[in-house]
C-alpha cells in the first residue's frame, strides 16, 4: 500500500468543543503502509481545541517515508492539554523543503510528546520551505513548548537510525 497526500490533504483526528473545559481528547493515529509520502502542506496530525490531550500519532513506512513542502507529522494542542507521541518506524526518511515531524504544546499547561524515529536506512532533513506569510520553514525534528510563560518541559526525542544526514 502506497499513501499519498498531496496538496493540504490531511489525516487528521481533532477534538473540538465550545469551550477549553471539553474532556474528550483526540483520537490515536495509526498507520501502516509500504510508503508514506506527504507534499504540498499536508499533514498527518492529532489536534485539540479543548483542555484535552491529542491521540498518539504512529506510522510505520515499510519502504520509506517522505514529508516535503511543509507538509508534517504532529501532535499539537491548540488548548491546554498535553501532546501525544509520535512513533515513527521506516525503512528510510527524507523530510525537505520545509517538511517536520514535531510535537508541540502551545499553552502554559500543556506538554509536548516524546518523539521516536526507527528507521533502518537513512534519515535526510534539508531545506527550508516558505509559509504563505512569506516566512522560512526548515525542516526539522522537534519537540518544543511554544509559550514562554509555560513550566512545561519538552518531550524526548529518540531516533535509531542506519545515517543521520542535517543538511542546509
Amino acid at each position: 500500500v502506497f499513501v499519498l497526500l498531496s496538496v493540504e490533504s490531511k489525516i487528521y483526528t481533532e477534538a473540538s468543543g465550545a469551550t477549553a473545559a471539553m474532556p474528550g481528547r483526540a483520537g490515536d493515529l495509526r498507520v501502516v503502509a509500504e510508503d508514506f509520502s506527504a507534499v504540498g502542506a499536508s499533514n498527518f496530525r492529532s489536534t485539540t481545541l479543548t483542555g484535552a490531550a491529542t491521540g498518539a500519532v504512529e506510522l510505520t513506512a515499510r519502504s520509506g517515508l517522505t514529508l516535503s513542502g511543509l507538509s508534517g507529522i504532529a501532535t499539537q494542542p491548540l488548548g491546554s492539554g498535553d501532546a501525544g507521541t509520535i512513533r515513527v518506524e521506516a525503512g528510510s526518511a527524507v523530510l525537505d523543503q520545509g517538511g517536520t515531524i514535531i510535537s508541540e504544546a502551545g499553552m502554559e499547561q500543556g506538554s509536548p510528546g516524546s518523539v521516536t524515529l526507527v528507521v533502518a536506512g537513512p534519515i535526510r532533513v534539508s531545506g527550508v520551505g516558505v509559509n504563505s506569510e512569506g516566512e522560512n520553514s526548515p525542516s526539522q525534528i522537534s519537540t518544543r513548548v511554544v509559550n514562554a510563560d509555560s513550566e512545561s518541559d519538552a518531550g524526548d526525542i529518540s531516533i535509531r537510525a542506519g545515517s543521520l544526514e542535517l543538511l542546509d
